[in-house]
């Protein structure tokens, strides 16, 4: 049982890995483009729109699975919710502010709404400045 998990863990490390580099990619790409507006190239959108969905991707692969799958290294038994699971990851060091995290977490719900322009170019900067943090917090563990 203990293989197991600590296979599932350098499985998903590696996942996580992946999902880092496309989002350190996105990040650079979008970095050179200005925020969308209505006149917007679709170029740009589709670079915008992938960059918006490796940020989501990157965050749930993280916390949901990452996270969880090194807490339950630690301690098989343990059982909770994400709460519970980042705090327990804040408490190992994995994480540096579960606040944090947990605001960032909430980012993913926004990404399935339509936005008016000005909200979508908040949202954008928002996803920007937290992109920065989470790879940062990432490559800290690694």
């Amino acid at each position: 049982m203990i293989q197991d998990v600590k296979k599932n863990s350098v499985e998903l490390k590696n996942k996580v890995d992946k999902s880092l580099l496309r989002l350190k990619s996105s990040l650079s790409s979008v970095s050179l483009l200005s925020l969308p507006t209505e006149q917007s190239l679709d170029k740009e959108l589709v670079e915008w729109d992938a960059f918006s969905s490796r940020f989501s991707r990157c965050v749930d692969i993280f916390l949901t699975k990452y996270i969880r799958s090194r807490v339950l290294e630690g301690d098989p038994a343990f059982r909770g919710t994400l709460r519970d699971f980042l705090d327990q990851a804040e408490k190992m060091l994995l994480i540096s502010n579960i606040d944090r995290w947990m605001l960032i977490r909430e980012l993913r719900n926004y990404e399935a709404h339509e936005y008016g322009e000005e909200m979508l170019q908040k949202f954008l900067t928002t996803l920007k400045n937290e992109a920065s943090f989470v790879i940062a917090e990432i490559e800290r563990i690694k």
